[in-house]
């Protein structure tokens, strides 16, 4: 308990700067938009990366005592993400994501997880968000069914490029239940911040065991579905918000912005095929998820250009998907 304490008082202390609506600097234009070229930003290819924690299995059940009783105990990772993608859609650009964290899990289900996004696109790395989760895990009966309850915090950094940027929290609610030749689940999402979004996802899965347990695969196949409030923000405050050389203005007055139609429809919004492999060996997991993302329901886009506060063109586009196959590979030690 002492060092769970000690831990979440260092995160408050964290000076992480949460992102308000606002303005794009008149720095942010690129000049071929403002010369008339109809040909806005490029779109970067990228897929979905769900919030759910990397989860490690370990065989030797390191977080028991001898007698078998389930013990409190502290959990150190990270992980390494190729591309940060959520539901399908992607930033501006690729954003390969370093998340080192800490987790303290208590005997009687609860759990606390603490963790910072490094984007390490840049040649020295940014912080991208920090995240602070609560939740409580239990599997009553005959452990077939397994489920979870989350709370948690988002803090992103103003200069992300993330779709989710301006994300604040989620409540979340997973479960699913393993009937030996399949195992359907049901995640359930609502999130606050750039106003209020519900999210499922559906899955089915299967999990083989090699090496007396200590290999896994659990193939699944997931659709992903939900209202897209936080795209819309994206596409208003973030998509074209540019950096300009030595962050000097280069456009005065222009401003730039896009508006996601119906974000508050809810809809299917991508299938997902992964694999996730799992390896442990002592008090070390190693983890290796591959995923291919396959993005529906293209949206509708109104792109706005102003000068001095007037509208000089308005253009509907439909957004660009594409199938994008992405991997997370994350490294756990578990202290007993």
């Amino acid at each position: 308990m002492r060092i769970l304490l000690i831990i979440l008082i260092g995160f408050m202390g964290v000076s992480a700067r949460s992102q308000d609506p606002v303005a794009l600097r008149s720095d942010s234009i690129p000049l071929s938009i403002v010369c008339g070229d109809t040909t806005l930003l490029p779109i970067i290819g990228d897929t979905l990366i769900t919030k759910k924690p990397l989860v490690l299995r370990f065989s030797n059940n390191s977080s028991t005592t001898d007698s078998g009783t389930v013990r409190s105990h502290l959990e150190l990772s990270i992980n390494y993400q190729t591309d940060d993608v959520y539901n399908g859609r992607k930033g501006n650009r690729v954003i390969p994501l370093v998340t080192p964290g800490v987790s303290y899990i208590f005997k009687n289900g609860f759990q606390t997880d603490l963790s910072v996004g490094y984007d390490i696109h840049d040649p020295s790395p940014q912080v991208n968000q920090y995240t602070l989760d609560v939740s409580y895990n239990f599997s009553p009966g005959d452990g077939n069914y397994t489920s979870s309850l989350t709370a948690s915090r988002f803090f992103y950094s103003d200069q992300s490029e993330s779709t989710t940027g301006d994300q604040k929290g989620s409540f979340e609610y997973d479960n699913s239940y393993d009937f030996g030749f399949i195992e359907p689940g049901i995640y359930l999402a609502w999130t606050y911040g750039a106003g209020k979004d519900y999210g499922s996802t559906f899955s089915l899965q299967h999990e083989f065991d090699f090496k007396n347990g200590k290999l896994n695969v659990t193939p699944n196949v997931s659709m992903n579905a939900g209202t897209q409030n936080y795209y819309d923000s994206y596409y208003h405050h973030r998509k074209y918000k540019i950096k300009g050389k030595d962050k000097k203005p280069a456009y005065e007055h222009v401003l730039i912005y896009g508006d996601v139609l119906n974000a508050g429809k809810f809809q299917i919004l991508d299938y997902e095929l992964t694999a996730p492999i799992n390896y442990s060996f002592g008090r070390l997991a190693l983890s290796m998820i591959p995923t291919y993302s396959m993005p529906v329901n293209p949206a509708d886009i109104l792109v706005t250009t102003t000068y001095k506060g007037s509208i000089v063109r308005t253009e509907m586009k439909k957004e660009s998907l594409s199938n994008t196959f992405y991997l997370q590979v994350g490294f756990t030690y578990d202290f007993k």
